[in-house]
């Protein structure tokens, strides 16, 4: 009868462990890592093909600003939109994504 005891005692332990665990594990993913700061930077809300003149997307509100988590800031984004005037992108840039400015080369005047 002992044994039982027992055993119910610490399987109860070994349960309340692995909830308070779980608890803990969840509270740190909503709370995020701790000192990692915001940055905003500036996405498209659609995918822009190659060589397309960015100024009537910026007109049409196509570019919006984005909080991103510091660590994963990419290499020289874009952090404001009138950086894209005047420009057209060398490759694709996808939706919701951050903008390389290295990407950007002068639109030619039409």
């Amino acid at each position: 009868m002992k044994m039982r005891w027992l055993v119910a005692f610490v399987a109860g332990m070994v349960a309340t462990s692995a909830v308070v665990g779980v608890v803990l594990i969840v509270q740190e993913r909503k709370e995020g890592v701790p000192g990692d700061s915001l940055v905003s930077l500036i996405v498209s809300s659609q995918r822009i093909e190659p060589n397309e003149p960015l100024d009537p997307l910026i007109e049409r509100g196509v570019f919006v600003e984005v909080q991103f988590p510091q660590a994963v800031r990419i290499d020289n984004p874009v952090t404001n939109v009138e950086e894209l005037r005047g420009t057209m992108p060398t490759e694709p840039i996808r939706a919701n994504e951050q903008i390389p400015t290295d990407l950007l080369f002068p639109a030619t005047p039409s």
